[in-house]
């Protein structure tokens, strides 16, 4: 019976690893869309939570999706939030993103957020509505 009951909590240890990973996000997420001459810019706002929010530009020419993630693990109201272009390899670009008015926790989802992309170029000022 003894071993019975060992073989038993084996399993059951076993078959409860795959569910340690999972777990429930504690941010709420709005999506906001613009352009920027022929890119699709997608911006992931992640209400109480910083490193949540995330920018995605879409090149429908190339098919190509750049990431650009926050500077910062915390959102400094007084001043533009920076993101960074994003490699998983590490390789260093020179473009970015400027979003303002963004804050640590909103009240109210804004329904418009003004952003600008600085690239080799001037900077392209533009706006993202909610989706």
């Amino acid at each position: 019976m003894k071993q019975f009951t060992r073989h038993f909590l084996y399993v059951l240890l076993l078959a409860a690893i795959p569910f340690a990973g999972f777990s429930q996000k504690a941010y709420v997420t709005t999506k906001y869309q613009g352009t920027i001459n022929k890119l699709t810019v997608t911006f992931n706002l992640a209400d109480g939570y910083a490193p949540g929010n995330q920018i995605k530009l879409y090149n429908k020419a190339s098919r190509t999706t750049a990431r650009f993630l926050p500077e910062n693990d915390a959102i400094d109201e007084s001043r533009p939030t920076k993101f960074y272009h994003y490699s998983p390899s590490g390789k260093k670009f020179s473009d970015y993103f400027l979003v303002d008015s963004l804050k640590e926790n909103s009240e109210t989802i804004p329904a418009k957020i003004i952003a600008r992309y600085y690239s080799k170029a001037r900077p392209v000022k533009f706006i993202l509505t909610k989706k």
